[in-house]
């Protein structure tokens, strides 16, 4: 009987001790653990925010100078009150027409514009002084407007070179309807033939413009030269889908 109970009770102790020690192959979790569960994103949650990009120009890129534009001239004083008079007595006439408009029970669309009419000519003399006063403001703001620098006017070669580029472009555009308006009536073996014809036409033409951007390019003073950093050209941008240095890749959001 005591061997009995001994037993049992070194059973309970052992039941116990297991009850209260942890699994095995498990450890208490860390607080790295805790903070890749936290950063683990949840459906609906913003993901964590980017760093900002740093301000300035990037290196070897050319700051972007753009032409000086003449300072907007100050309004006069007898303008600007014009300007005020005319918003607060549309604003007096925008909220005189809603009211009248309120005053209807469940109007029909037919109601509201017989309103809107009768509100017009109870108030023409009214509309009639907003529309001499808007002709006043803007002549005042024409007359205070700096004056725009004259465009150059374009030298004898340029004009010849314009009307060129237009005229091949022209002649492009029209081969292009002549080739879809033979196709249509042309038969399997005529099609070929038209569009071998085409093709030689159409290259033939694209040379000859080629030739004249170049030309154009060079009368204006060629291409504008990029800037190098430290009398190096910067490199060139890698090509969609090819590796990075080193097999980088970019980091995935999700």
């Amino acid at each position: 009987m005591k061997m009995k109970l001994w037993k049992l009770w070194i059973s309970g102790l052992l039941a116990l001790g297991f009850t209260f020690l942890p699994a095995l192959g498990q450890d208490t979790p860390t607080d790295t653990d805790q903070e890749k569960e936290q950063d683990v994103r949840k459906p609906g949650r913003p993901g964590p925010k980017k760093p900002g990009k740093p301000s300035g120009n990037k290196p070897g890129k050319p700051d972007n100078n753009k032409p000086d534009r003449p300072e907007r001239p100050e309004i006069p004083d007898e303008l600007k009150t014009k300007m005020e008079a005319y918003k607060k007595e549309s604003q007096a006439l925008r909220q005189g027409l809603k009211d009248a408009i309120g005053k209807l029970k469940d109007p029909t669309r037919e109601q509201v514009g017989e309103a809107t009419s009768a509100f017009r000519e109870d108030n023409k003399d009214r509309y009639e002084s907003q529309k001499g006063l808007i002709v006043e403001i803007r002549d005042g703001l024409k007359a205070i407007r700096p004056e725009r620098p004259e465009k150059p006017e374009l030298s004898d070669e340029a004009k010849a070179l314009r009307e060129k580029h237009s005229a091949l472009l022209k002649s492009m555009s029209e081969n292009k309807k002549n080739l879809r308006e033979s196709l249509s009536k042309a038969t399997e073996d005529e099609r070929k033939q038209l569009l071998e014809n085409f093709r030689e036409q159409h290259e033939k033409l694209s040379a000859e413009l080629k030739a004249l951007h170049k030309e154009i390019r060079d009368s204006i003073g060629g291409r504008p030269e990029k800037a190098e950093l430290d009398g190096k050209k910067p490199p060139r941008r890698p090509k969609p889908g090819a590796t990075r240095p080193g097999n980088q890749r970019r980091p995935a959001e999700r």
